[in-house]
């Protein structure tokens, strides 16, 4: 997983992107509409949510970590996958990179929200890392989700 999230760092370093300084804690989603599902018939994902949390440990830059959630459109029970990720800030945005070789995203903050850019397919386990996981390949979500930011209720319960 370490190797993976410093592949991901030089490649940010290379392309450049919007403060992380400015990246706020808390809660952030995006749902899709019916009307958008309909005109993008090859996209799995109906919603997603991130928990993001920001920590200053002593002698240390701030570290971000947190919960990625998703829900699927032929999931008929509506059911929450999450995963939990940890991110290194390379003082452009957030590389992160989720537990369990679950996968690597980025984070950064716009007027619009917290724009998540998935970079590999995401997979979805238990905390423990076991049993078969739920995939997100990059090729059936939009590559780039601006998110809103909600209430902490909205993710405490997922």
């Amino acid at each position: 997983m370490r190797k993976s999230l410093g592949l991901v760092i030089l490649l940010l370093c290379a392309t450049g992107a919007v403060a992380a300084s400015k990246t706020q804690k808390g809660c952030y989603e995006v749902q899709y509409s019916k009307s958008w599902m309909k005109k993008n018939t090859e996209q799995l994902l109906l919603a997603a949510r991130v928990s993001l949390r920001l920590e200053k440990l002593p002698d240390s830059k701030p570290a971000s970590y947190g919960r990625l959630s998703v829900q699927f459109k032929d999931d008929p029970s509506k059911t929450w996958h999450s995963q939990r990720f940890e991110c290194a800030d390379n003082g452009g945005t957030l590389a992160c990179s989720m537990e369990c070789d679950g996968g690597v995203f980025l984070l950064s903050n716009s007027k619009q929200g917290l724009r998540i850019l998935l970079r590999s397919t995401a997979r979805f386990t238990s905390d423990e890392c076991e049993g078969e996981p739920t995939l997100l390949s990059r090729f059936h979500a939009p590559e780039s989700m601006m998110m809103a930011q909600k209430g902490n209720k909205a993710c405490a319960a997922k």
